[in-house]
């Protein structure tokens, strides 16, 4: 009788389980193919393991680095990044620039790095084989991650390190996504003479045993902190990340917007959908303008060229196709042009500068950037970059023959 009365019991549980075991298999496997998650090792994956601590900023990158990164153009393929001896992307130099070479510094965060690109698509790259093309010894130097990720980094980078390179022309790829909102003046320890920062330092962030770029606290440049990447196992499974996220958003344990999740903070793109800073990031506009005109302040001192590079956000060369992509919600909208805003002031200061944004928007077939909304330059977008910047400084004339 009591066997008859467990087997009633038991083989019900045993059915159910089965058919929760086949589901969640099958969830799993259509999820990985069709709507594959972030799992916590492609994030670490994607956070790469090429930094090492900074002297004089939090972070740089190592030298004779080299590892592979995601293609965002091409998802399953592989990009070689590599860095020289002196840590940073590209091919072998030297500190001391070589006898009838002219050099162009090229200061910036991921854009300039080239993340998700091979070496020879990003606009560093392709800037100085347009130059060689021509007969002309141009040398550039790709100084993108090694100096930073924010406007205080880099200004930083260039009065310690960078100007060392002797350049002739010095170029600042500036991202308006979440450059300006980067700057952190506390922590700003050895000020120059310009009330500028010589050496900053991070408490949020270090550098773990394998040289990724790790954060004590969730801020904008946080991703992965969902809870399910704490639980070993359960981390890796595509259906458990995405219920993990529907979860968390029915019961508003976290914002709604996927712009935080996705690392933009809780006031993504301040400069381009809000007519003003917000309090968080209110006044480091000022600040990026000082920093700016330090950097080109170097230049002259140092008998060098300044020009800034304004490089825009998918959304706002193509909002139709990526807003709400980027964003996760139709809520947003465009509601400023800082860089045409900015335009006068650099003007006013002398400072040249090439505004990417109208150039890209007067292309019928822009695609400059990945069709899966990623923010980043495809090499159609590094190749235009390129070609822009060399017609300005043709027209400048400032690296003639």
């Amino acid at each position: 009788m009591l066997t008859i009365v467990n087997r009633k019991v038991v083989l019900p549980v045993l059915i159910a389980l089965s058919f929760s075991l086949i589901t969640f298999i099958l969830c799993e496997l259509v999820l990985r193919i069709y709507t594959p998650q972030m799992t916590y090792s492609k994030l670490l994956f994607l956070t790469g393991e090429q930094y090492v601590n900074g002297d004089f900023i939090p972070f740089t990158l190592k030298s004779n680095y080299e590892g592979g990164s995601l293609s965002q153009e091409f998802p399953g393929q592989l990009v070689t990044i590599r860095t020289n001896s002196l840590g940073l992307r590209g091919q072998e130099t030297t500190l001391i620039k070589p006898h009838k070479t002219k050099r162009i510094l090229i200061l910036g965060d991921s854009y300039t790095f080239g993340v998700y690109c091979e070496i020879n698509q990003i606009y560093p790259t392709i800037l100085e084989k347009l130059y060689r093309q021509e007969g002309q010894n141009v040398e550039v130097i790709n100084a993108g991650y090694a100096d930073g990720w924010s406007p205080d980094e880099h200004y930083a980078w260039l009065v310690n390190r960078g100007i060392n390179f002797e350049p002739d022309v010095i170029i600042y790829g500036f991202f308006i996504g979440n450059d300006i909102s980067g700057i952190l003046p506390s922590g700003w320890r050895e000020i120059d003479k310009r009330g500028l920062p010589r050496r900053i330092i991070n408490p949020d962030i270090y550098i773990d045993k394998h040289g990724r770029i790790r954060s004590k606290v969730k801020d904008e440049k946080t991703v992965g902190t969902d809870f399910i990447y704490k639980i070993p196992l359960l981390r890796e499974s595509h259906f458990l990340i995405l219920a993990s996220r529907l979860l968390t958003k029915i019961l508003h344990i976290q914002p709604n917007s996927s712009a935080v999740n996705q690392g933009w903070g809780e006031t993504p793109f301040d400069p381009i959908l809000k007519p003003s800073l917000s309090e968080n990031n209110r006044g480091k506009d000022k600040l990026f303008l000082r920093l700016v005109k330090g950097m080109s302040e170097v230049a002259n001192e140092n008998h060098a060229k300044f020009l800034l590079l304004m490089i825009p956000v998918n959304f706002q060369v193509e909002p139709e196709i990526f807003l709400e992509m980027v964003l996760g919600s139709n809520k947003f909208k465009i509601e400023r042009d800082f860089f045409k805003e900015l335009e006068p002031v650099l003007k006013t200061m002398n400072i040249e500068y090439v505004n990417l944004l109208p150039r890209m928007k007067e292309i019928p077939e822009r695609k400059f950037y990945p069709r899966n909304g990623e923010v980043h330059f495809n090499p159609r977008g590094h190749k235009f970059s390129a070609t822009e910047l060399k017609k300005k400084m043709d027209l400048l004339n400032w690296l003639s023959r």
